[in-house]
């Protein structure tokens, strides 16, 4: 009986070490999954910090020269330049200096736009804009679709509110009539249509149902995305309680909880620390994916600046992982019995080496490249550790077997 026991116990004690790797190989992949579905709700899936991150994309230069030429474009088409100047010169004359009057009055409005895009007012029309367009998405991965502006399958930005000044600027400078009385265009949260048929009357023109918007996505992503999104809700609280779970089971049942602490956590600084790098390898993948043809300028800058700005979660949870890591693996060498005197060297030069990383190249490789510094050194560490412990041991034995084989 009792040496089917010991028996039992030794096979307990075999089964362990792979049950506690098995737990906390499943903590570390808790801990990225969680950490990316986080950031995903904290970023994408917030009016406020989707419209802090993507704001400044209207001060980028390409971005406003889409937008310039777009809305130039619209207008001349509207106004029908090309038509009007044969009307009134007739002859070869009129058909030869139709399209070259159109280009040069699309390319002084596309100016005219650019410069007004540059001043404050458009900053801040921008930034209400942008403010509409995100809470309107994030009501719209939540599955309110009636809050977009749709046509042919195509999502649209409505930036009317953006060019609101602009328009303005361009009454000023006479090209627009001084006579014409300009509808507003400041509420985001009229809907486009309406906005663009007042325009339409008050200009006299007939502008296309486009006019103003730029395309942004298909829908059939959008529908996508949706299931997406909710399926994240759901699985995000799950997967932080399970990784809380995992985490508290795997260092409950290691033998050596220090090392499973200390495991955990460079594991889980390495898998999370490599999600922002990834991401922007995928950045144009996903841009291809989603952007109708010639929107890709424009869907780009606002996917960079989502990209650039869930990077940072990620990188405070690689931070923490890391932190907790290096901080357990510091207190078991003091606790294994070497000097604090020792480590103070070595721990300086790295520090001095991360910020350095961190600077020049980024603070990706510099938290990688301090989680695969930090996992190889104590790997080494402790089993140089461990070789010297057991000589030291030995030393003394060996010593009195010698003596003994004097006497």
């Amino acid at each position: 009986m009792s040496s089917g026991g010991a028996t039992t116990a030794a096979r307990s004690r075999r089964s362990r070490p792979g049950l506690v790797a098995a737990l906390g190989i499943a903590a570390i992949i808790a801990i990225l999954l969680a950490s990316v579905v986080g950031t995903v709700r904290l970023v994408a899936l917030s009016p406020d910090t989707l419209t802090t991150a993507i704001a400044p994309v209207g001060t980028d230069p390409q971005v406003q020269a889409v937008i310039a030429d777009r809305v130039s474009n619209g207008v001349v088409t509207a106004l029908d330049i090309e038509g009007r100047v044969r009307s009134r010169v007739s002859g070869p004359v009129g058909a030869l200096l139709a399209p070259s009057i159109a280009r040069g009055l699309e390319a002084r409005l596309a100016s005219a736009i650019s410069g007004a895009m540059a001043s404050p007012q458009f900053a801040a029309r921008w930034e209400q804009t942008v403010r509409a367009a995100a809470t309107v998405t994030v009501s719209v991965l939540r599955g309110d679709s009636s809050a977009i502006t749709t046509s042919g399958g195509v999502i649209y930005l409505n930036v009317l509110p953006a060019i609101a000044a602009t328009l303005v600027s361009l009454k000023t400078q006479g090209l627009i009539g001084a006579s014409v009385q300009l509808p507003d265009l400041s509420d985001p949260s009229t809907p486009a249509q309406q906005v663009i048929g007042r325009l339409a009357a008050a200009l006299g023109i007939s502008l296309p149902p486009d006019f103003g918007q730029i395309a942004i996505a298909e829908t059939a992503a959008l529908q996508q995305a949706q299931g997406v999104v909710a399926a994240l809700d759901a699985l995000f609280v799950w997967l932080v309680v399970a990784a809380v779970v995992l985490v508290v089971a795997a260092i409950a049942l290691a033998t050596d909880r220090r090392a499973a602490v200390i495991g955990i956590g460079i594991g889980g600084a390495l898998l999370v620390g490599i999600v922002p790098p990834l991401l922007r390898f995928a950045d144009q993948v996903v841009v291809n994916a989603i952007a109708p043809p010639g929107a890709s300028v424009v869907t780009s800058a606002f996917l960079d600046a989502v990209i650039a700005a869930a990077a940072w979660p990620l990188r405070a949870v690689t931070a923490a992982c890391l932190g907790v890591a290096l901080i357990v693996m510091l207190a078991d060498l003091v606790m294994s019995g070497v000097r604090p005197a020792t480590i103070l060297a070595p721990t300086a030069i790295g520090a001095l080496a991360f910020v350095a990383v961190w600077a020049v190249i980024g603070p990706d490789v510099a938290l990688l490249g301090l989680a695969l510094v930090a996992g190889g050194g104590w790997i080494v560490g402790r089993r140089r550790l461990g070789e010297g412990f057991a000589g030291q041991a030995a030393g003394p034995e060996a010593s009195g077997a010698a003596a003994g084989d004097e006497a």
